[in-house]
């Protein structure tokens, strides 16, 4: 009787030093997961973080892009205004006849003073 007490006992130790192991082995495997699952976390943020740097770097490139396209339709228009200075049509004759021919002084016009003044002069050609 008394080594089956001794049988049952060391069984029963058995069975609950393998029930320790097993818990330790389920404790070791949820750190194991809950590590994972920080990781993983940590990498998403990472992730956000560098999806959100390449959208703010993206918005700055177009921003600079649109600054650069704004610069040079101002210079375009600059250019044509100061071609458009440079190449103003040469007076109609119906304007040099009045400004020539109005209602001055011995048929001079009246916006030349009455000095007759030619178009080359008026006109800067």
């Amino acid at each position: 009787e008394e080594e089956e007490e001794e049988e049952e006992e060391e069984e029963e130790e058995e069975e609950e030093e393998e029930e320790e192991e097993e818990e330790e082995e389920e404790e070791e495997e949820e750190e194991e997961e809950e590590e994972e699952e920080e990781e993983e976390e940590e990498e998403e943020e990472e992730e956000e973080e560098e999806e959100e740097e390449e959208e703010e770097e993206e918005e700055e490139e177009e921003e600079e892009e649109e600054e650069e396209e704004e610069e040079e339709e101002e210079e375009e228009e600059e250019l044509a205004e100061e071609e458009d200075e440079g190449s103003e049509p040469p007076p109609s004759p119906s304007l040099l006849r009045a400004l020539s021919l109005g209602p001055g002084p011995r048929g001079r016009g009246a916006l030349s003073g009455g000095r007759g003044v030619s178009s080359g002069v008026l006109w800067g050609f």
